[in-house]
Protein backbone atom coordinates (compact mmCIF):
# COMPACT_ATOMS: atom_id res chain seq x y z
CA UNK A 1 0.00 0.00 0.00
CA UNK A 2 1.22 3.48 -0.79
CA UNK A 3 2.43 5.62 2.07
CA UNK A 4 0.42 8.58 0.86
CA UNK A 5 -2.13 10.25 3.10
CA UNK A 6 -3.10 13.29 1.07
CA UNK A 7 -6.69 13.67 -0.06
CA UNK A 8 -6.45 16.08 -2.98
CA UNK A 9 -6.81 14.59 -6.43
CA UNK A 10 -4.01 15.53 -8.82
CA UNK A 11 -4.88 18.18 -11.35
CA UNK A 12 -4.59 18.37 -15.13
CA UNK A 13 -2.98 17.32 -17.38
CA UNK A 14 -4.56 13.93 -17.91
CA UNK A 15 -2.83 11.50 -15.51
CA UNK A 16 -2.98 8.60 -17.93
CA UNK A 17 0.55 7.95 -19.10
CA UNK A 18 1.46 6.71 -22.53
CA UNK A 19 4.79 5.35 -21.31
CA UNK A 20 5.21 1.75 -20.23
CA UNK A 21 5.47 1.24 -16.45
CA UNK A 22 4.68 4.88 -15.66
CA UNK A 23 1.61 5.17 -13.48
CA UNK A 24 1.00 8.91 -13.93
CA UNK A 25 2.62 11.96 -15.46
CA UNK A 26 2.02 15.61 -14.58
CA UNK A 27 3.41 18.98 -15.51
CA UNK A 28 4.60 20.89 -12.43
CA UNK A 29 4.42 23.24 -10.60
CA UNK A 30 0.74 23.01 -9.74
CA UNK A 31 -0.89 25.02 -6.96
CA UNK A 32 -3.14 22.10 -6.00
CA UNK A 33 -0.01 20.20 -4.91
CA UNK A 34 1.08 22.74 -2.28
CA UNK A 35 -0.76 20.91 0.52
CA UNK A 36 1.34 17.84 -0.21
CA UNK A 37 4.34 19.80 1.01
CA UNK A 38 2.98 22.27 3.54
CA UNK A 39 0.75 19.86 5.45
CA UNK A 40 3.11 16.93 5.76
CA UNK A 41 4.80 17.67 9.07
CA UNK A 42 8.44 16.60 9.33
CA UNK A 43 11.48 18.44 10.72
CA UNK A 44 12.05 21.69 8.83
CA UNK A 45 15.75 20.90 8.35
CA UNK A 46 14.79 17.68 6.57
CA UNK A 47 12.60 19.57 4.09
CA UNK A 48 15.27 22.17 3.49
CA UNK A 49 17.91 19.54 2.77
CA UNK A 50 15.69 17.72 0.26
CA UNK A 51 14.76 20.87 -1.66
CA UNK A 52 18.35 22.04 -1.76
CA UNK A 53 19.56 18.70 -3.06
CA UNK A 54 16.87 18.57 -5.74
CA UNK A 55 17.64 22.10 -6.88
CA UNK A 56 21.35 21.32 -7.07
CA UNK A 57 20.81 18.04 -8.92
CA UNK A 58 18.65 19.60 -11.63
CA UNK A 59 20.44 22.92 -12.09
CA UNK A 60 24.14 22.31 -11.35
CA UNK A 61 24.99 18.71 -12.22
CA UNK A 62 25.62 19.33 -15.88
CA UNK A 63 28.57 21.60 -15.03
CA UNK A 64 30.32 19.10 -12.73
CA UNK A 65 32.68 16.21 -13.38
CA UNK A 66 31.02 12.83 -12.79
CA UNK A 67 34.33 11.56 -11.47
CA UNK A 68 35.11 14.42 -9.10
CA UNK A 69 31.50 14.72 -7.88
CA UNK A 70 29.46 11.60 -8.79
CA UNK A 71 25.91 12.88 -8.36
CA UNK A 72 23.52 10.16 -9.52
CA UNK A 73 20.46 12.34 -9.00
CA UNK A 74 18.98 9.79 -6.59
CA UNK A 75 17.35 10.52 -3.24
CA UNK A 76 15.89 7.95 -0.83
CA UNK A 77 13.24 8.70 1.78
CA UNK A 78 13.05 5.89 4.30
CA UNK A 79 10.99 5.33 7.41
CA UNK A 80 8.01 3.51 8.92
CA UNK A 81 4.70 3.27 7.05
CA UNK A 82 2.33 6.15 7.59
CA UNK A 83 4.95 8.88 8.00
CA UNK A 84 3.99 10.64 4.78
CA UNK A 85 6.92 9.76 2.53
CA UNK A 86 4.96 9.31 -0.68
CA UNK A 87 2.92 12.47 -0.27
CA UNK A 88 6.03 14.37 0.78
CA UNK A 89 7.88 13.13 -2.32
CA UNK A 90 5.11 14.50 -4.53
CA UNK A 91 5.13 17.80 -2.67
CA UNK A 92 8.91 17.91 -2.97
CA UNK A 93 8.66 17.52 -6.74
CA UNK A 94 6.34 20.53 -6.88
CA UNK A 95 8.68 22.63 -4.71
CA UNK A 96 11.68 21.81 -6.88
CA UNK A 97 9.64 22.54 -10.01
CA UNK A 98 8.96 26.03 -8.66
CA UNK A 99 12.68 26.69 -8.26
CA UNK A 100 13.35 25.49 -11.79
CA UNK A 101 10.53 27.58 -13.25
CA UNK A 102 11.72 30.70 -11.44
CA UNK A 103 15.24 30.07 -12.71
CA UNK A 104 14.61 29.40 -16.40
CA UNK A 105 10.85 29.40 -17.00
CA UNK A 106 10.55 25.67 -17.75
CA UNK A 107 7.94 23.26 -16.48
CA UNK A 108 9.04 20.01 -14.86
CA UNK A 109 7.72 16.58 -15.78
CA UNK A 110 6.71 14.45 -12.80
CA UNK A 111 6.43 10.71 -13.45
CA UNK A 112 5.58 7.96 -11.00
CA UNK A 113 6.85 4.45 -11.68
CA UNK A 114 4.23 1.74 -11.22
CA UNK A 115 6.56 -0.50 -9.21
CA UNK A 116 3.84 -2.96 -8.21
CA UNK A 117 2.91 -3.80 -11.80
CA UNK A 118 6.48 -4.55 -12.81
CA UNK A 119 7.21 -8.21 -12.22
CA UNK A 120 6.19 -11.58 -13.48
CA UNK A 121 6.38 -15.20 -12.53
CA UNK A 122 7.90 -15.91 -15.91
CA UNK A 123 11.67 -16.27 -15.66
CA UNK A 124 13.39 -13.18 -16.99
CA UNK A 125 10.20 -11.17 -17.51
CA UNK A 126 10.85 -8.85 -14.55
CA UNK A 127 14.20 -7.92 -16.01
CA UNK A 128 12.63 -7.12 -19.38
CA UNK A 129 9.93 -5.01 -17.75
CA UNK A 130 12.43 -3.00 -15.69
CA UNK A 131 14.55 -2.50 -18.83
CA UNK A 132 11.53 -1.12 -20.67
CA UNK A 133 10.82 1.38 -17.88
CA UNK A 134 14.36 2.75 -17.65
CA UNK A 135 15.69 2.28 -21.18
CA UNK A 136 12.53 3.31 -22.98
CA UNK A 137 9.98 5.20 -20.86
CA UNK A 138 12.23 7.33 -18.65
CA UNK A 139 14.65 7.89 -21.52
CA UNK A 140 11.82 9.19 -23.72
CA UNK A 141 10.78 11.62 -21.00
CA UNK A 142 14.37 12.80 -20.51
CA UNK A 143 14.87 13.38 -24.24
CA UNK A 144 12.17 16.06 -24.18
CA UNK A 145 14.79 18.28 -22.55
CA UNK A 146 12.68 19.45 -19.63
CA UNK A 147 13.58 18.57 -16.03
CA UNK A 148 12.14 15.19 -15.04
CA UNK A 149 11.44 14.01 -11.49
CA UNK A 150 10.74 10.29 -11.22
CA UNK A 151 9.13 8.85 -8.09
CA UNK A 152 9.82 5.18 -7.36
CA UNK A 153 7.51 4.39 -4.45
CA UNK A 154 8.39 1.39 -2.28
CA UNK A 155 11.61 0.87 -4.19
CA UNK A 156 12.37 -2.33 -2.27
CA UNK A 157 9.96 -4.04 -4.68
CA UNK A 158 12.38 -3.34 -7.55
CA UNK A 159 15.88 -3.09 -6.08
CA UNK A 160 15.64 -6.25 -3.99
CA UNK A 161 18.60 -7.03 -1.74
CA UNK A 162 20.17 -9.91 -3.62
CA UNK A 163 21.91 -11.33 -0.58
CA UNK A 164 18.57 -11.55 1.27
CA UNK A 165 16.30 -12.77 -1.51
CA UNK A 166 13.71 -15.23 -0.25
CA UNK A 167 14.28 -18.87 -1.06
CA UNK A 168 10.69 -18.91 -2.30
CA UNK A 169 11.63 -16.45 -5.01
CA UNK A 170 13.63 -17.32 -8.07
CA UNK A 171 17.12 -16.05 -7.10
CA UNK A 172 18.19 -15.77 -10.72
CA UNK A 173 15.22 -13.57 -11.56
CA UNK A 174 15.80 -11.43 -8.45
CA UNK A 175 19.42 -10.88 -9.47
CA UNK A 176 18.49 -10.05 -13.05
CA UNK A 177 15.72 -7.65 -12.05
CA UNK A 178 17.88 -5.79 -9.54
CA UNK A 179 20.74 -5.68 -12.04
CA UNK A 180 18.35 -4.12 -14.55
CA UNK A 181 17.47 -1.36 -12.06
CA UNK A 182 21.16 -0.62 -11.44
CA UNK A 183 21.96 -0.67 -15.16
CA UNK A 184 19.02 1.63 -15.84
CA UNK A 185 20.08 4.12 -13.18
CA UNK A 186 23.65 4.17 -14.49
CA UNK A 187 22.47 4.58 -18.06
CA UNK A 188 20.33 7.60 -17.19
CA UNK A 189 23.12 9.04 -15.04
CA UNK A 190 25.65 8.78 -17.85
CA UNK A 191 23.45 10.42 -20.48
CA UNK A 192 21.00 12.78 -18.80
CA UNK A 193 21.52 15.43 -16.13
CA UNK A 194 17.90 16.58 -16.26
CA UNK A 195 16.51 13.54 -14.37
CA UNK A 196 16.07 13.34 -10.60
CA UNK A 197 14.95 10.09 -8.97
CA UNK A 198 13.12 10.17 -5.63
CA UNK A 199 12.66 6.73 -4.07
CA UNK A 200 10.74 5.80 -0.93
CA UNK A 201 10.96 2.74 1.26
CA UNK A 202 9.23 1.34 4.32
CA UNK A 203 11.83 -1.43 4.57
CA UNK A 204 15.29 -0.07 3.71
CA UNK A 205 16.98 -3.25 4.94
CA UNK A 206 15.38 -4.99 1.95
CA UNK A 207 17.05 -2.70 -0.59
CA UNK A 208 20.11 -3.93 -2.46
CA UNK A 209 23.44 -2.55 -1.23
CA UNK A 210 24.53 -1.56 -4.73
CA UNK A 211 21.41 0.59 -5.11
CA UNK A 212 22.08 2.25 -1.75
CA UNK A 213 25.66 3.01 -2.81
CA UNK A 214 24.27 5.08 -5.69
CA UNK A 215 21.98 7.13 -3.46
CA UNK A 216 23.18 10.73 -3.09
CA UNK A 217 20.95 11.67 -0.16
CA UNK A 218 19.24 9.39 2.35
CA UNK A 219 16.49 11.05 4.37
CA UNK A 220 15.05 9.38 7.47
CA UNK A 221 11.38 10.30 7.85
CA UNK A 222 10.54 9.57 11.48
CA UNK A 223 7.46 8.80 13.48
CA UNK A 224 6.66 12.32 14.73
CA UNK A 225 7.93 13.28 18.19
CA UNK A 226 5.56 15.11 20.50
CA UNK A 227 5.96 18.62 19.12
CA UNK A 228 5.52 17.47 15.53
CA UNK A 229 2.58 15.30 16.62
CA UNK A 230 1.03 18.42 18.11
CA UNK A 231 1.39 20.24 14.79
CA UNK A 232 -0.23 17.34 12.93
CA UNK A 233 -3.18 17.07 15.32
CA UNK A 234 -3.71 20.84 15.36
CA UNK A 235 -3.56 20.99 11.56
CA UNK A 236 -6.20 18.27 11.30
CA UNK A 237 -8.42 19.89 13.92
CA UNK A 238 -8.08 23.23 12.13
CA UNK A 239 -9.35 21.55 8.95
CA UNK A 240 -12.61 20.53 10.63
CA UNK A 241 -13.21 22.91 13.55
CA UNK A 242 -11.39 26.16 12.81
CA UNK A 243 -8.44 28.03 14.26
CA UNK A 244 -9.78 28.90 17.71
CA UNK A 245 -10.54 25.32 18.67
CA UNK A 246 -7.44 23.88 17.01
CA UNK A 247 -5.18 26.22 18.98
CA UNK A 248 -6.84 25.08 22.25
CA UNK A 249 -7.15 28.60 23.66
CA UNK A 250 -9.47 27.59 26.53
CA UNK A 251 -7.73 26.07 29.54
CA UNK A 252 -9.82 22.90 29.60
CA UNK A 253 -9.27 22.39 25.89
CA UNK A 254 -5.52 22.79 26.34
CA UNK A 255 -5.54 20.11 29.03
CA UNK A 256 -7.53 17.82 26.74
CA UNK A 257 -5.04 18.33 23.89
CA UNK A 258 -2.13 17.40 26.17
CA UNK A 259 -4.02 14.25 27.21
CA UNK A 260 -4.54 13.36 23.55
CA UNK A 261 -0.81 13.78 22.92
CA UNK A 262 -0.04 11.54 25.89
CA UNK A 263 -2.36 8.84 24.55
CA UNK A 264 -1.04 8.95 20.98
CA UNK A 265 2.67 9.06 21.68
CA UNK A 266 4.69 7.04 19.19
CA UNK A 267 2.07 6.59 16.47
CA UNK A 268 2.61 7.61 12.86
CA UNK A 269 1.29 10.72 11.15
CA UNK A 270 -1.46 8.98 9.22
CA UNK A 271 -2.85 7.36 12.37
CA UNK A 272 -2.65 10.68 14.22
CA UNK A 273 -4.93 12.30 11.66
CA UNK A 274 -7.30 9.35 11.87
CA UNK A 275 -7.60 9.95 15.63
CA UNK A 276 -9.50 13.14 14.74
CA UNK A 277 -11.66 11.22 12.27
CA UNK A 278 -12.50 8.62 14.94
CA UNK A 279 -13.62 11.41 17.25
CA UNK A 280 -15.78 12.98 14.53
CA UNK A 281 -17.76 9.79 13.96
CA UNK A 282 -18.19 9.06 17.67
CA UNK A 283 -21.24 11.36 17.82
CA UNK A 284 -23.96 12.06 15.26
CA UNK A 285 -23.70 15.80 15.93
CA UNK A 286 -20.05 16.01 14.96
CA UNK A 287 -20.47 13.59 12.06
CA UNK A 288 -23.04 15.95 10.57
CA UNK A 289 -21.24 19.14 11.63
CA UNK A 290 -17.53 18.54 12.36
CA UNK A 291 -17.08 22.20 13.34
CA UNK A 292 -18.61 21.22 16.70
CA UNK A 293 -15.65 18.96 17.49
CA UNK A 294 -13.56 19.84 20.55
CA UNK A 295 -10.36 18.42 22.01
CA UNK A 296 -12.42 17.02 24.86
CA UNK A 297 -14.35 14.99 22.26
CA UNK A 298 -11.07 13.62 20.89
CA UNK A 299 -9.94 12.69 24.38
CA UNK A 300 -13.30 11.05 25.10
CA UNK A 301 -13.08 9.01 21.90
CA UNK A 302 -9.63 7.75 22.96
CA UNK A 303 -10.97 6.86 26.41
CA UNK A 304 -13.83 4.95 24.79
CA UNK A 305 -11.33 2.81 22.87
CA UNK A 306 -9.18 2.23 25.95
CA UNK A 307 -6.29 4.36 24.70
CA UNK A 308 -6.54 7.15 27.28
CA UNK A 309 -7.51 7.57 30.87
Amino acid sequence: MSDSHDHHAPSAPDPTSGHYGILVEYALPDDSWIDRWDRIVVPDALKRRMVNFGAFALTQRSDRSQVALPVHGLMLMQGPPGTGKTTLARGLADQIARIVRDRDGRETIFAEVDAHSIGSGVLGESQRQVDRVFQRSIRLLARQGRPVIVLIDEVENLAVARDRASLQANPTDVHRSTNAVLTGLDSIWNQFTNVLFVATSNFPDSIDAAFLSRVDLIVDVPVPPRELARRILVDTMREVAGDAIADAEAADESVALEAVLDATEGIDARRLRKVILAAIVERRETAIDPSQLRWQDVRAALVATGRAG
